[in-house]
């Protein structure tokens, strides 16, 4: 049984873990959600309308990482996939697990479709885990950072086949990187 493109498997790293499986044109949503909070487990949240439904699922974990990265194989295998539709990482806010999800992510992952890397809090220094991830993971498509980096650990050359960049804090790039790089060909012109 082949599912391919009539799902969306997306993966969320942060302090709760998800994974989100989107079917049906769009319309049903259903999420996946690994906590730390026991009075969580089992809670089941319900939204939608006009022909959508979104629907929330917690499960409690004493280790919701091992427990989300269980499910998350499973969930590729069941849907035959290679490729993440969508990957959210907040990069500050399992900083002690990062390494080993990026590493989870490369053993089991070809590539990401869109990938979102954020962080919550300006302070917390992403570099080193943010470089890591973008050196290790393929993004096809989109590549939208959240991140305030303070020092560039990265490839270029790791975004040349992308078809959407966004870099919301942005000034650690500079027009040089940025007019140089294999992602803005040909070069951006004189602002």
């Amino acid at each position: 049984m082949t599912f391919y493109s009539k799902y969306s498997v997306q993966l969320c790293v942060d302090k709760t873990m998800g994974i989100a499986i989107i079917g049906t044109d769009e319309r049903v949503t259903c999420t996946y959600l690994m906590t730390s909070d026991e009075q969580m487990n089992g809670n089941v949240e319900e939204s939608g309308g006009n022909g959508y439904i979104i629907r929330k699922v917690f499960k409690y974990s004493k280790d919701p990482v091992d427990e989300w990265k269980q499910l998350s194989k499973y969930v590729l295998e069941i849907f035959k996939r290679q490729t993440i539709d969508v990957l959210l990482m907040i990069m500050d806010s399992l900083v002690d697990q990062n390494v080993s999800i990026i590493d989870f992510l490369k053993a089991n992952v070809k590539s990401v479709n869109e990938c979102y890397p954020y962080q919550s809090k300006e302070e917390n220094d992403v570099d080193e885990h943010a470089a890591y991830l973008l050196n290790n993971l393929t993004v096809n498509n989109e590549l939208h950072s959240n991140l305030r980096i303070k020092n560039y650990h990265f490839d270029e050359k790791n975004f040349k086949n992308l078809k959407e960049l966004n870099i919301y804090n942005s000034k650690w790039i500079g027009y040089n990187r940025l007019s140089l790089s294999p992602i803005t060909s040909p070069p951006v012109p004189y602002l």
